[in-house]
């Protein structure tokens, strides 16, 4: 985000989570690592489109970094369709987490959908805000409720998969939650 105009900037807070908070009244802490760019772009494209795993390892030391100073916090990956599971043979933000030797609690699932979210415009984007839930038998029943919790996700777009999963988890009670992608 540093590359973005910072005269839009209030607080310390970017033009995009203005609007999060304005409608939504939806306080979020989100951090991304790298600017969304055609090299980011390309690499997504090898490794979700063209399924070659070896890019798992590019963003290690990074995550390992901020690892480290968020050892207590459950990190939690965003869900990706069963369907794309299916054909890729990967949730690529699991991939990545266990390719940083990051321990992570698989919490989340996508709802069954019958579009893509390539194909949706930015609007119909932001209509979805309900698209994650808490998976059966994921052990959420036996976690603190007050324990810091760190949503990982490659890419961040519209925000709108970051607030679904904020949704799901605040429902079950957790205060404490925060985002994190790899690309904004």
């Amino acid at each position: 985000m540093l590359e973005e105009d910072r005269e839009h900037w209030v607080d310390g807070i970017c033009r995009d989570c203005q609007r999060w908070r304005h409608f939504h009244k939806w306080t979020f802490r989100h951090q991304s690592i790298y600017h969304y760019n055609a090299v980011f772009k390309q690499w997504l494209v090898v490794l979700k489109g063209q399924g070659d795993i070896r890019g798992r390892y590019l963003f290690k030391s990074d995550l390992q970094s901020i690892y480290r100073r968020n050892r207590q916090t459950i990190w939690v990956p965003m869900p990706s369709s069963s369907g794309k599971v299916s054909n890729r043979g990967f949730n690529q933000t699991v991939l990545l987490l266990e390719g940083a030797n990051i321990s992570f609690m698989d919490l989340l699932e996508m709802k069954a959908s019958s579009t893509k979210q390539v194909y949706k415009s930015r609007l119909d984007r932001l209509k979805d805000m309900d698209k994650i839930q808490v998976k059966q038998d994921s052990g959420i029943e036996h976690l603190d409720r007050g324990q810091n919790i760190l949503l990982f996700d490659d890419v961040y777009t519209t925000g709108t998969t970051m607030y679904s999963a904020y949704k799901a988890l605040s429902d079950m009670g957790f205060t404490h939650i925060q985002g994190l992608s790899l690309a904004r």
